[in-house]
């Protein structure tokens, strides 16, 4: 299928700009994208015309509010959000914990929902962040719907690590895998955030992107029996939405 050059290439700067964690310079752009400064300039001017990019006080460019509203109309995703809010916030009031909503992607969790407990200390990961999905907890239980191969397939690469505690080389990541789906749920051990523990499930729906759900509770509140107890209970939610998932893809 044939492409268009220039669209790629908007896109992959918009792209760019949506992923990182801080509003990104001209200069940061032009070396990321390695394109010719006039055409990054243009394509930038372009997107910020359009409303996708926006330049702060200091010329640096962050995602604007018509990407937000195309990124918003996204699901068969707000078929998912929709869906799987009552049972997170079931989540959240039961625990008073952190409670997040993710799909796996190219490699990656991207967080779709967060709910948040009223605790004082507690673990914020704002909706349309990436993270290396080996390292977290929402992430393994993705994985562990993965064969071994394809895993290998997708990480052919060093693991890189986020913590001292991520896994850091294959052989244990499938081994931790493997613990996962004996269990039915993941553990995240201050892999992806040192402070943090975790408890993942991945949601079983034949159609609807591969989601997960996770609770995630700050070290001292998370000792290993409670850990178990939430554990069972993220896995009963998943199983849970992937049951009235896949009642809602019948019924289209």
């Amino acid at each position: 299928m044939r492409t268009v050059r220039t669209v790629e290439r908007a896109l992959a700067l918009l792209r760019t700009i949506a992923v990182s964690p801080d509003p990104m310079t001209f200069g940061e752009l032009h070396r990321v994208s390695q394109l010719p400064k006039a055409s990054a300039h243009n394509l930038l001017a372009t997107l910020e015309e359009c409303g996708y990019v926006v330049r702060d006080q200091n010329g640096r460019y962050r995602v604007g509010l018509t990407a937000f509203e195309v990124g918003s109309a996204y699901p068969v995703r707000t078929g998912l959000l929709r869906l799987a809010e009552p049972i997170l916030r079931d989540l959240v009031r039961r625990h008073n914990e952190t409670c997040h909503l993710a799909i796996l992607d190219h490699g990656d969790v991207l967080y779709l929902e967060r709910l948040e407990s009223s605790q004082p200390v507690r673990l914020t990961t704002a909706s349309g962040v990436r993270v290396t999905a080996y390292a977290t907890g929402i992430g393994k239980a993705l994985l562990s719907l993965l064969s071994d191969q394809e895993v290998r397939a997708m990480y052919p690469g060093r693991l890189r690590t986020l913590t001292p505690a991520t896994v850091s080389s294959m052989p244990a990541l499938l081994r931790d895998l493997g613990e996962t789906r004996r269990r039915g749920y993941s553990i995240d051990n201050e892999e992806s955030t040192a402070g943090v523990r975790c408890a993942g499930a991945a949601i079983d729906a034949p159609g609807w992107p591969a989601a997960g759900i996770s609770l995630s509770v700050p070290l001292q509140r998370m000792p290993d029996e409670r850990l178990a107890e939430l554990g069972a209970d993220v896995q009963a939610a998943a199983a849970a939405l992937g049951e009235r998932l896949r009642e809602v893809k019948t019924s289209m």
